[in-house]
């Protein structure tokens, strides 16, 4: 039995991120993906993404029926049985028969003969009722039982309870494996606002309910849009919206963000200062810089592209009225959006992270201003790459204090001494923390 070419992409990209930094997104942005026709791309990003969000439940699942631990299977089976138990349990309008036989072409394709009479005998005995047995067996008390059922590290799972308590720390796993909506805000320059949402005929949009700007699409596909096409519109997640804002560019003469790419805190800052404040857009890796400058320089003149690592000493030879800090993350409040990091991330590197958090705040120190703000973002959860880098920031630096972001419009905040976090909530906002620190004068 032939393979259709939705499966046979989502069977690629499945093994292409278990075995490298490939993000989802990116591969069903690809020209591969971009061939296919449209309800194959869509079954694509269905499969790879249900896959990705459930696995460990998958696993869990299936092991019932292996007489081998499920860890133990080589990737390329273990992969075509997540995806074929994935349409049999959560997909209504996939035939189980076309699920079954083309998950063991896969095998075979793949090379694993010897294993396409298990991978058939295995997925014959999975049925929603045994599933959903199964569900209502799993005991969500406790840290083993809510790692399984929505498939989180049980070491991230174990943090998150303890820091935030059960209850919050279940709302934001269930969160977590809902199909997140896509936000986007205007990227033109404010005379050509009420024009480009008047274009926006073939979409249905509504404005999130606490960030000033954020939309989202309620119905329709807003990249097909013309104005999507023309960089009018740029597609941003409401909390990484808030971040802009909460610098304040109005009354500034000249803004710096010090990790940019791929520009959209940039360009939104350039947008609130009405494209009359000098923007200088820092980053270390000159791919992402210039694509930036592909999305955002023609439109906004006063934004400038500077390649440089801004943990070193910055090329500057002036300071900055506000500083942007949205640091390089573990990611952990992106986990809905991008479900495949869950599975790479390791507790063991978030001291790494911090180091380089630490570094490049002490260089934004060094070029702000007295009396000028700085904002600290991550679109992570976890202390130490938030609360634990202003701590210390604030012990070398007596110079500074916190003033505290108000986030009373978004649902679900967890706030401290140091900032404020976000959690993924109702609201459908990644999960993110962020501070404000004034230099004194």
């Amino acid at each position: 039995m032939s393979v259709s070419p939705a499966r046979r992409f989502a069977f690629k990209i499945l093994l292409q991120s278990a075995t490298s930094d490939l993000q989802i997104s990116d591969a069903l942005h690809s020209p591969q993906c971009e061939a296919l026709e449209l309800r194959d791309r869509r079954l694509s990003a269905e499969l790879a993404y249900g896959v990705a969000r459930n696995q460990s439940l998958l696993d869990g699942y299936l092991s019932r029926f292996l007489r081998t631990p499920f860890a133990r299977l080589d990737l390329p089976v273990a992969v075509s049985l997540r995806l074929a138990a994935y349409q049999l349990l959560f997909l209504d309008r996939v035939p189980a028969r076309a699920a079954v036989h083309e998950s063991v072409s896969l095998v075979r394709a793949a090379g694993y003969h010897s294993a396409s009479g298990m991978v058939n005998a295995v997925l014959r005995k999975v049925t929603r009722r045994d599933f959903a047995t199964t569900l209502a067996g799993l005991e969500l008390n406790d840290v083993a039982g809510l790692s399984l059922r929505y498939s989180h590290p049980e070491w991230l799972v174990g943090r998150w309870v303890r820091r935030f308590g059960l209850a919050l720390a279940k709302a934001t796993l269930e969160q977590n494996n809902q199909k997140p909506r896509h936000y986007f805000r205007l990227s033109c320059p404010l005379a050509e606002s009420k024009a480009v949402l008047e274009s926006l005929t073939s979409v249905e949009i509504e404005p999130h309910p606490s960030v000033e700007g954020a939309w989202s699409a309620t119905r329709g596909d807003i990249t097909a849009t013309p104005a999507f096409q023309m960089h009018r519109i740029y597609q941003q997640d409401p909390a990484s919206q808030w971040a802009a804002h909460l610098l304040d560019p109005g009354n500034a003469r000249l803004c710096l963000d010090l990790c940019a790419a791929p520009g959209g805190k940039a360009s939104l800052l350039a947008r609130l200062g009405r494209g009359k404040i000098r923007i200088v857009a820092v980053d270390r890796v000159r791919r992402r810089l210039s694509t930036a400058r592909n999305l955002h320089g023609q439109l906004w003149p006063s934004l400038l592209f500077v390649a440089a690592d801004g943990t070193q000493p910055l090329p500057f030879n002036r300071v900055f009225d506000r500083v942007l800090i949205d640091a390089p993350c573990s990611g952990t409040g992106t986990v809905g959006r991008n479900p495949e990091i869950r599975w790479r991330l390791a507790e063991k590197r978030l001291q790494a992270y911090q180091n380089r958090q630490l570094q490049l705040l002490n260089r934004a120190a060094q070029a702000l201003v007295a009396g000028g703000r700085l904002v600290y973002s991550t679109c992570s959860l976890e202390r130490e790459e938030n609360e634990q880098v202003i701590e210390r920031f604030l012990t070398l630096h007596r110079e500074f204090s916190v003033a505290i972001p108000d986030a009373s419009a978004f649902a679900s905040v967890v706030a401290s001494s140091q900032g404020v976090t976000l959690l993924p909530s109702s609201q459908n906002n990644d999960g993110f923390f962020a501070t404000i620190l004034v230099r004194n004068r």
